[in-house]
């Protein structure tokens, strides 16, 4: 489930690390690295020198530097974590990591194009380094409970409904695509569960306050075995949202994202054909199970296996024919999206 041999062991295990772009999420893989056995954090490299200023106090070993090209020539540097704003920053610093013999680790997205995420894989190959996308939530421990579920034969999917709503457009990110930057997560949990890329795509998006990037989506993705994904997604809720739902003839699985509870619903005295009012419908499924996943930090789940993938010669789970699935979707879904 995690991933192939690929990649020539590395006979150093010391990691040594460099995070580029260390803003509001990059500052978690910079908390995170310098934690993680097996590694050293070794430059962290910033436009904001008051950025930087902070966190040579905070790690007064490190490097800090406003130089990408410091970072790409520094021999002491294996790998580098590109968390970069824009997005569209994350293409052409992740080309110039490879080109400079460095593992990558590039949040999502990858890229903003099929085309692009095909040269990068491309070239990590020419180059044997891993390279590995920021998709966050395969590596989530309760996304894993669901994956083994349906891998197992306990739950066979009909239908998946995921639902990511947030308040607005995230801070500093006046950029921020909606299915590139948010819409992506639901398609790669999708995908991943089902092990399948989806045949047919269609969507609507509209415009509230983000006439420019859309604040409200609504993908259907149909998948073979007539199993059905839908995904909602906005930056103009007013509240936040993130719950992903599993119907199959034999459970229903709901996880929230936000509190990190799973739960598992069995039917009880249900008859497929009978008509179910709407007062009496709760009373046909019963609650077997509820598990609680707050604090299991997927975040350093998914850098320690970045790690992994480099000591244990293996292509990461977000890398190479699974990310092209995802961009084939998301490529496909940029083409059908109507906008009102």
């Amino acid at each position: 489930m995690i991933g192939e041999k690929r990649i020539n062991k590395k006979k150093n295990n010391l990691i040594r690390i460099a995070v580029i772009g260390c803003g509001r999420w990059g500052s978690n893989h910079v908390r995170i690295f310098n934690g993680l056995s097996g590694t050293q954090l070794v430059v962290c490299c910033d436009r904001d020198k008051n950025r930087l200023n902070d966190l040579k106090t905070q790690y007064p070993y490190i490097e800090v530097t406003s130089d990408l090209r410091k970072v790409l020539a520094n021999p002491k540097v294996d790998a580098v974590i590109v968390a970069t704003t824009p997005d569209e920053t994350h293409f052409e610093i992740g080309k110039e990591v490879l080109k400079a013999g460095k593992h990558a680790f590039i949040e999502k997205p990858l890229a903003l194009s099929l085309k692009q995420a095909k040269e990068l894989i491309d070239l990590a190959k020419v180059k044997n380094k891993v390279l590995m996308t920021g998709h966050i939530y395969q590596y989530h421990p309760a996304i894993q409970k669901i994956k083994d579920y349906i891998q197992t034969g306990k739950i066979t999917p009909v239908s998946i409904l995921s639902t990511r709503i947030e308040f607005g457009i995230p801070p500093n990110r006046e950029d921020a695509n909606l299915l590139w930057a948010s819409a992506i997560h639901d398609v790669s949990i999708i995908q991943y569960l089902l092990g399948k890329e989806s045949q047919k795509v269609s969507a609507i998006q509209s415009s509230l306050n983000n006439k420019k990037m859309g604040d409200i989506l609504f993908i259907n993705l149909i998948f073979p075995n007539k199993i059905i994904g839908h995904i909602q997604a906005g930056f103009a809720g007013p509240y936040r949202e993130r719950k992903l739902v599993i119907h199959s003839p034999q459970k229903i699985i709901v996880f929230d994202g936000l509190t990190e509870v799973l739960e598992i619903f069995s039917y009880k005295n249900f008859k497929k054909k009978a008509r179910i009012g709407f007062r009496e419908y709760d009373k046909k499924f019963k609650k077997t199970q509820q598990i609680n996943f707050k604090g299991k930090q997927p975040l350093t789940i998914e850098c320690q296996y970045f790690l992994d993938c480099i000591n244990k010669n293996r292509t990461p789970l977000s890398g190479g024919k699974n990310v092209l699935k995802v961009f084939r979707t998301l490529s496909r879904i940029n083409k059908k999206i109507n906008k009102f």
